[in-house]
């Protein structure tokens, strides 16, 4: 599945995520849903395919839904394409401090 999972809260990824690989994050992420909180290591991540990214977005949402905090390491050139694409704040807030700023601007 071209990751590491050190621990059912502590996903390891490798240098470059491709398309291919994709699929395989979104049913084991599905099957890790119980917890309250999952870190993705992306610290030795600097090439993700654009998939990869709206995989991220999904799961985010699925977390802020659930409950589940969803945390990211991120490697200089995650942050890069992330902050590059807009999405860097959204991605690497807190679900907490997401929802109370959604309620603030409401």
């Amino acid at each position: 599945m071209n990751y590491i999972q050190e621990t059912n809260k502590l996903w390891v990824f490798p240098e470059t995520i491709s398309y291919e690989n994709v699929p395989g994050y979104l049913s084991s992420f599905e099957r890790q849903i119980d917890f309250n909180e999952i870190v993705l290591d992306l610290s030795k991540t600097i090439a993700f395919h654009s998939s990869f990214i709206g995989f991220l977005l999904h799961i985010k949402q699925l977390g802020y839904k659930k409950n589940v905090s969803i945390k990211l390491i991120l490697s200089p050139s995650a942050i890069s394409i992330l902050k590059m694409l807009n999405l860097y704040d959204f991605l690497t807030a807190d679900s907490n401090e997401y929802k109370k700023s959604k309620k603030m601007s409401a």
